[in-house]
């Protein structure tokens, strides 16, 4: 299991140490994760992502 201090290393300096986004950190990691399994896995070219699932990863 990782720990917050090790997702936080991930992000730039300014929002590590602002608590407001713990949450919001630990919620993009997570996803990050999902989106991993997700591309690994065979059932990748049948999945369809509606909205803006990954562009805030992808533009950035």
């Amino acid at each position: 299991m990782i720990d917050i201090n090790a997702i936080k290393s991930f992000f730039p300096p300014s929002m590590r140490e602002d608590s407001e986004y713990q949450k919001l950190m630990l919620k993009e990691y997570i996803q990050c994760q999902i989106l991993e399994y997700l591309s690994n896995s065979r059932y990748i070219a049948k999945l369809s992502f509606i909205g803006g699932t990954n562009l805030r990863l992808i533009k950035h």
